[in-house]
C-alpha cells in the first residue's frame, strides 16, 4: 500500500465533500435554480418547494457518497494515478448532481404549473417563442484596445527573442521545442484566441449590455493576457537557454486554472449583482432537463444559465458549436504535448 494513501485518500475525500456543499449552497438561491426564473414570488417558500429542495439535497449527499466509493476503490486496487481516481470520482459525483438538478427542475415545473395554471403552460410550451436580440453595440473602446493588445504583445515578444538570439522563424520555433516550451506556446495560442473567439460572439451575438456580459467581456481580456504572459514565456526560453520542465508546466497550468477558478467562485457570491436580461426570464419550455437551452427562434450564441451566473450554449444555433470545438481542440492538442515530453 502506498505510504501516503491515507493523505491522499483524506486529500481527495474533502475536496469532493467542498463540491457537494457547493451544490448544497447553490440549491438556496431562488430565482437562479432549478425553481427556474417564472416561479411566482414567494414559491420557494411553499411545502411543495421545499420538499423538492430537501429531495435534491439527499440526492446530492447520495451522489458524494457514490463518488466517495468509487475514488476510494480506485485509489485502493486500480494502480490508476491518485490524480485520475479523483477525477473519475469528481465525474461521478458531477453527473449525480447533474441528474439530481434535472429531476428538481423537473418537479419544480410540474409545482409551478399546478399555482399557474397547467392548460397555460401547456399551451406556451406547444409554440415557438421567437426571442429577439438587442442590438448589438460595441463595448468600450479601453477593453476592446486591453484585448487586442495581448496578441500584438505576445508577437513582439516572439519577434523580440528572434532577433536576439539570430534565428529565423522556423528555426526559433524548432528551439522552443527543444526547450520543452511548445506547450506554453500552445497554451498561449488557445488563450488568446479563444479569448478573441468568446469577445466577437459576445460583442455581437449575445444580449450582451446585461452585467454578466459586460462581466464575461472583462474575463476574455484577462484570460487574453494570461495567455499571451505564457507564449511570450515559452518565447523567452530560447535566448535565456531554460528548460520548460514538467513541474514547470504543471504550475502555470495551475495558476490559469487558479484565475478561471476564482471567477467562477466570485461569479456564485455575487450572483445577485448578474441578474438576467428580462427578456431572458422566460422559455422554461427551452430547457432541457433545466440544464441545456434549445430555441431555434432565438438568434443569440449565448443565454444566461439558469443554474447560477454564467453563460450556456442555445444548442439549437450550429455557430455556437464553434467555440467549445475550439477548446476541445486544444485540449487534446495540450494533452498529447504533455504526454509526449
Amino acid at each position: 500500500m502506498n505510504p501516503n494513501f491515507s493523505y491522499i485518500l483524506a486529500g481527495g475525500v474533502a475536496c469532493l465533500v467542498l463540491l457537494a456543499a457547493f451544490h448544497s449552497w447553490v440549491s438556496r438561491m431562488n430565482q437562479f435554480f432549478f425553481f427556474s426564473r417564472t416561479a411566482p414570488d414567494g414559491f420557494s417558500r411553499t411545502p411543495a418547494a421545499q420538499r423538492i429542495a430537501r429531495t435534491y439535497l439527499v440526492r446530492v449527499w447520495m451522489g458524494f457518497a457514490a463518488a466517495a466509493i468509487v475514488f476510494t476503490v480506485l485509489l485502493r486496487f486500480s494502480g490508476m494515478w491518485a490524480l485520475g481516481c479523483f477525477l473519475v470520482g469528481m465525474l461521478v459525483q458531477v453527473v449525480a448532481c447533474c441528474f439530481s438538478f434535472a429531476q428538481a427542475h423537473r418537479a419544480a415545473g410540474e409545482a409551478i404549473a399546478e399555482v399557474a395554471g397547467s392548460a397555460r403552460l401547456e399551451g406556451e410550451s406547444a409554440s415557438t417563442i421567437a426571442v429577439s436580440l438587442l442590438d448589438p453595440g460595441a463595448f468600450t473602446p479601453a477593453l476592446q484596445t486591453l484585448l487586442f493588445l495581448a496578441p500584438a504583445t505576445a508577437a513582439a515578444a516572439w519577434l523580440i527573442s528572434m532577433l536576439a538570439s539570430g534565428l529565423g522563424f522556423s528555426a526559433f520555433g524548432d528551439a522552443i521545442g527543444a526547450m520543452h516550451a511548445d506547450f506554453l506556446t500552445g497554451l498561449g495560442c488557445g488563450l488568446m484566441f479563444g479569448s478573441l473567439l468568446l469577445y466577437v460572439q459576445l460583442r455581437y451575438f449575445s444580449r450582451h449590455r446585461s452585467p454578466m456580459a459586460r462581466f464575461t467581456a472583462r474575463g476574455a481580456v484577462q484570460l487574453a493576457w494570461v495567455g499571451a504572459a505564457c507564449f511570450a514565456f515559452s518565447t523567452l526560453t530560447v535566448p535565456m537557454h531554460l528548460v520548460v520542465t514538467r513541474e514547470v508546466r504543471g504550475i502555470l497550468l495551475g495558476i490559469v486554472i487558479l484565475i478561471a477558478l476564482v471567477r467562477v467562485v466570485y461569479g456564485w457570491t455575487k450572483a445577485r449583482l448578474f441578474p438576467p436580461p428580462a427578456v431572458e426570464r422566460n422559455g422554461d419550455q427551452f430547457w432541457r432537463w433545466g440544464l441545456f437551452y434549445y430555441n431555434p427562434a432565438d438568434p443569440t450564441l449565448f443565454i444566461q444559465h439558469r443554474s447560477g451566473p454564467g453563460y450556456t450554449l442555445n444548442f439549437a444555433n450550429k455557430f455556437s458549436w464553434t467555440l467549445p470545438a475550439f477548446l476541445l481542440a486544444d485540449f487534446i492538442f495540450l494533452a498529447c504535448i504533455h504526454l509526449r515530453r
